[in-house]
């Protein structure tokens, strides 16, 4: 659901393909390891739920009044009116489903099974849904506006690329957990996205088409736009630290958390979900809970390794300000054990010994 994050500006996909050919989503060029472009389908998505008033409204800018004024007429649209039935609040990140769709400038839909969407409003009605806004890109001719902004789209992503490639963000991440690097990423900037961020862990519930494909939603952030200016996604190598070492945490330890579920699991008496932080974070789960806290402190170390003792120090600060205490805890354990120590050979053979040291207990404990 909504990422805990700050904002941030972009929305990454890792592929880590087999030795079959593997279809290559909408932006993507052959041979290519780094793609930024805007997804059609999240974009039809958020059209959509920004019409029927369930999506916060997009920072202002030229590109979200064009918008407003081509889809205006479609504002009563079948697809429109039945999300405005939804009796339950809608998640933004509801958006992801866009990947459902693909086949463009033609459009395909694959229904989804991903369980958290049909939990929460049903399959019925995700699936007529999704049929719905299948009929909306053909009655609105989305295509029209969506192509008339392609110009658009590759200069905004032109900077986000070529700074992602002089991090070497990626190759940090990476070489932290030690796993094999993906041979494809996919970058995707979201212009009518003003709330956050958050990773797509798998597509095989969503569109098993980029079943080796994994996702992150995020968008254009300006306190000081106007409806007069462009969207710009130019960021400083920080900040794409910040959100891709968090996010791509979020993708190295998925494995991890399925393997060990029954270990985590048995740790839950560690959660306290009527606590004040955990509700402010929109935290609903011990999993989830664990989640961020060993993400926080991987990134923590990360920024220790490659920017020095007082932006770590800062950063555990700030995470226990926040309320993910056990980054106080995780965070020390991990360095010394892991990076100073190098007592086990990858971030998996650690894994356990950061959920024994959770089980074992020590003073982080004692803030519940």
């Amino acid at each position: 659901m909504k990422s805990i994050l700050l904002p941030f500006f972009l929305l990454a996909v890792f592929a880590v393909h087999s030795q079959e050919k593997q279809p290559l989503p909408y932006g993507a060029v052959a041979g290519e390891d780094l793609t930024v472009y805007v997804h059609p389908g999240v974009e039809l998505m958020s059209v959509v739920q920004i019409l029927a008033d369930k999506y916060p409204q997009p920072t202002p800018s030229v590109y979200a009044e064009e918008m407003k004024a081509y889809f205006k007429p479609y504002a009563n649209h079948p697809a429109v009116e039945y999300l405005k039935s939804f009796k339950k609040n809608l998640y933004t990140d509801f958006v992801e489903l866009g990947w459902c769709f693909d086949g463009f400038p033609g459009i395909t839909l694959t229904e989804p099974t991903k369980q958290n969407w049909i939990r929460n409003y049903g399959k019925d009605s995700v699936i007529r849904y999704l049929r719905l806004v299948k009929q909306f890109y053909e009655d609105s001719q989305f295509w029209k506006f969506y192509a008339a902004h392609e110009t658009n789209y590759a200069r905004w992503a032109k900077d986000v690329q070529q700074k992602i490639k002089d991090s070497a963000s990626f190759e940090k991440l990476y070489g932290f957990y030690k796993i094999k690097k993906p041979v494809r990423l996919y970058i995707g900037i979201e212009p009518l996205n003003n709330w956050g961020a958050h990773a797509i862990p798998g597509f095989a519930e969503i569109n098993p088409k980029y079943n080796n494909l994994v996702a992150y939603e995020t968008g254009y952030f300006n306190d000081t736009a106007t409806k007069y200016g462009e969207p710009k996604f130019t960021m400083g190598t920080e900040t794409i630290y910040d959100l891709l070492w968090h996010e791509g945490g979020h993708i190295m330890i998925e494995g991890l958390m399925k393997k060990h579920d029954a270990e985590i699991a048995q740790l839950a008496f560690l959660y306290n979900g009527n606590d004040e932080g955990m509700k402010r974070n929109s935290i609903g789960s011990w999993a989830y809970c664990l989640n961020e806290n060993i993400v926080r402190s991987v990134v923590a170390c990360l920024k220790r390794q490659y920017r020095g003792y007082r932006p770590y120090e800062k950063t555990i600060s700030r995470e226990d300000a926040s309320d993910f205490i056990y980054v106080n805890d995780l965070a020390p354990f991990i360095w010394k054990e892991y990076i100073e120590e190098k007592k086990y050979a990858d971030f998996a053979s650690l894994f356990p010994a950061l959920l024994e040291l959770l089980k074992k207990g020590s003073n982080a404990f004692t803030h519940y």
